[in-house]
């Protein structure tokens, strides 16, 4: 059992050493009536944790993770992943190759979430640092109004790419 010494409270394994300060051995020689000092048990981990704890945990740390993507950029990045594999998988099978495919979905996918993000006034991709200067230069409205004409664009070079490489045709 671990024992304080009253005089510089370094902990001794056992009561039969002097401490290094020079202390007695013995509790009595102290002078106090002193209690021998349990050490504190540290938890175990476990495996098992809750997931209010793991949501938690990892709300708190700014380290893990992909850095720049949380909250609305996260399930935005996610949901263009799944559209650009779905779309993509949908012209592959009816017919567009691999690479055509993939540069029209993404296209597509582009053009549409920028419209939303103008249509529906999405804050978190007007209120970044790289577009406070647009922001101040257009205003928010104008700004607005040039992404739903860009998000128009994309959309058409992803219809112009499909009719390029003559896809429209063999589907019309």
């Amino acid at each position: 059992m671990a024992m304080k010494c009253p005089r510089c409270n370094a902990l001794r394994e056992r009561d039969d050493t002097p401490c290094v300060c020079g202390q007695p051995a013995t509790r009595s020689s102290w002078g106090l009536p002193v209690a021998p000092v349990q050490q504190q048990q540290q938890p175990k981990p476990t495996l098992q944790a809750s997931i209010s704890e793991s949501v938690s945990h990892e709300s708190r740390s700014d380290s893990s993770g992909i850095s720049g993507l949380s909250g609305p950029r996260l399930q935005a990045a996610v949901i263009f992943v799944i559209l650009l594999v779905l779309i993509g998988g949908l012209l592959v099978y009816a017919g567009c190759d691999v690479r055509t495919a993939v540069y029209a979905a993404c296209t597509f996918i582009f053009g549409s979430s920028v419209i939303c993000a103008a249509v529906f006034n999405w804050n978190w991709f007007f209120d970044q640092g790289k577009t406070e200067h647009l922001v101040d230069l257009f205003g928010k409205s104008g700004l607005r109004i040039i992404h739903i004409l860009l998000g128009i664009i994309f959309i058409g070079l992803g219809g112009w790419l499909l009719q390029y490489e003559g896809y429209l045709q063999k589907w019309f």
